[in-house]
């Protein structure tokens, strides 16, 4: 019954903080069922130019991270802590004013100063250290755009991390996601 109750609690923690949000808030996340919905909000594009979404993926123990979700696929792959696969509790992120989202670029050292004033768009939060919550991220690597988290926790080290191939990547230079409201 403890683990329930701690369950319960935790997605009642992740609703108010990341779906808690509505249509009139700018952005929601939905169940990703395999499904592209018509109003997700695309991440970049892939070698085949096809459109790359931006999703979280819940990791029992660990955390909710942001994933890159790829039409057609139910597997998804976080770069934290290693790396880290889930076919079950996806998110994606979704709105009805795309035209309000921009991708900033930053670095691990200018995070603080530079995307903070602009409302990063956070896409999951790490309890394995109670570190706090992922922006999320995007980077174009070896000729790929990766979708990825960006921890944020510690002032002048916040790196975008993400797989590549079933390895952890850190990169200092990359785009943060913000909302602006218009």
């Amino acid at each position: 019954m403890t683990n329930f109750n701690f369950f319960s609690s935790f997605f009642i923690f992740v609703d108010f903080i990341f779906q808690g949000t509505t249509a009139d808030d700018g952005y929601y996340w939905k169940e990703y069922t395999g499904d592209i919905p018509p109003d997700a909000l695309p991440g970049g594009k892939d070698s085949n130019d096809e459109d790359l979404f931006i999703g979280q993926a819940y990791f029992h123990n660990d955390g909710l991270y942001v994933v890159q979700i790829c039409p057609g696929t139910m597997t998804v792959s976080a770069g934290w802590w290693g790396v880290k696969k889930a076919t079950n509790d996806i998110k994606i992120l979704c709105t009805q004013k795309p035209e309000n989202f921009e991708w900033v670029p930053s670095t691990y050292t200018t995070f603080d100063e530079v995307l903070t004033k602009k409302n990063p768009v956070p896409g999951g939060y790490d309890f394995i250290n109670n570190d706090g919550i992922m922006h999320i991220g995007r980077i174009r690597y070896q000729e790929f755009v990766k979708i990825g988290g960006i921890w944020s926790a510690k002032k002048d080290k916040s790196w975008l991390y993400f797989d590549y191939y079933n390895t952890l990547k850190k990169i200092g230079l990359y785009e943060g996601l913000v909302y602006n409201e218009k």
